[in-house]
């Protein structure tokens, strides 16, 4: 109810919002905000419960949007409705898990400028990995990427690759080449993304 009257009073002049503690965000609340015509900066929280494709079909309503960063949700080819957002440059997508198939929506955004992506994963790290690392390259106009990686999942990658014996287990990034896990150390993940 009060989000409600906030976009009632609001909705002619807001250009930023900001509502990452908003907690248990609804398609009904995204409904309402996309309501915000004139926004151009936008972050939202708590994105979990919002289908891919309910999530990025409403966020096409906000035709002036710019910016836009999204927290703990998931994302696949619905984020290629994105494109339809002619002015959107930059995307932060933080804390979400990239849904196989993604690689087909993501190349849409021809647009992206910049783009961060701090990503979870449930299973194929390596399949997930090279599909993005295929999608960042297929952005022609991409200016600046940023990868975050937590310290839980370097963590996670340090105990895999010390178990298989490899020393440079820290700095381990996998990625799927034709079929074969290659590790890519940080250095040559930022190589081949620049």
């Amino acid at each position: 109810n009060s989000l409600r009257e906030f976009v009632s009073m609001k909705s002619q002049s807001l250009n930023k919002l900001a509502m990452l503690s908003l907690k248990n965000l609804q398609v009904e609340d995204l409904r309402m905000i996309s309501q915000l015509r004139e926004l151009t900066d936008l972050e939202l929280g708590n994105c979990d419960l919002i289908q891919p494709s309910q999530l990025f079909a409403t966020l096409t309503q906000l035709p002036n949007l710019k910016y836009l960063r999204l927290e703990k949700g998931r994302f696949d080819e619905h984020i290629g409705q994105l494109a339809h957002l002619p002015n959107l440059t930059d995307l932060e997508l933080i804390e979400f898990e990239m849904v196989q198939g993604f690689r087909e929506g993501l190349i849409n955004l021809q647009n992206i400028r910049k783009l961060l992506l701090i990503p979870t994963y449930k299973d194929e790290v390596a399949a997930i990995n090279a599909e993005a690392l295929d999608a960042f390259l297929s952005l022609t106009n991409l200016t600046h990427v940023y990868i975050g990686l937590t310290t839980e999942w370097l963590d996670t990658m340090n105990t895999l690759m010390s178990k298989e014996g490899s020393s440079n287990a820290k700095d381990s990034f996998p990625v799927l080449v034709n079929g074969v896990v290659e590790m890519y150390t940080l250095g040559k993940l930022f190589k081949t993304v620049s």
